[in-house]
């Protein structure tokens, strides 16, 4: 059998674990989106990421788990976002940022309620 050198730039290099499990929630929430937690298949979440369910399960435990770590991370986020705007409106007047502080909610809710079923 010969020796086969690769050129380096053929090489894949390896993610990093925390690289890969931030891709597999970035596609879950992907999957999430266009179907219900039920219609997803582990199978088509581990294909989605590039990878094999085992890793799938390497990552999260279950399909369950991934889905209420996608769940918690968009509360992450939005969260962010509403702080953000309310730290944003405290310049103003107190009556100005109470007044504004459900449109804020409601803004902030709107601008991912396509994201997960």
């Amino acid at each position: 059998m010969k020796n086969i050198k690769r050129d380096k730039s053929e090489e894949h290099t390896r993610m990093r674990g925390d690289e890969r499990r931030a891709l597999i929630l970035a596609q879950a929430n992907k999957i999430f989106a266009q179907k219900s937690y039920r219609e997803a298949s582990t199978g088509e979440l581990a294909r989605a990421s590039g990878i094999t369910e085992p890793i799938l399960y390497k990552h999260f435990v279950s399909k369950k788990k991934l889905y209420l770590a996608v769940l918690k991370k968009l509360s992450e986020e939005f969260l962010e976002r509403f702080r953000g705007q309310i730290a944003r409106r405290s310049a103003n007047y107190l009556l100005d940022c109470l007044t504004n502080f459900l449109l804020d909610y409601r803004k902030a809710a709107m601008q991912d309620h396509e994201n997960i079923h």
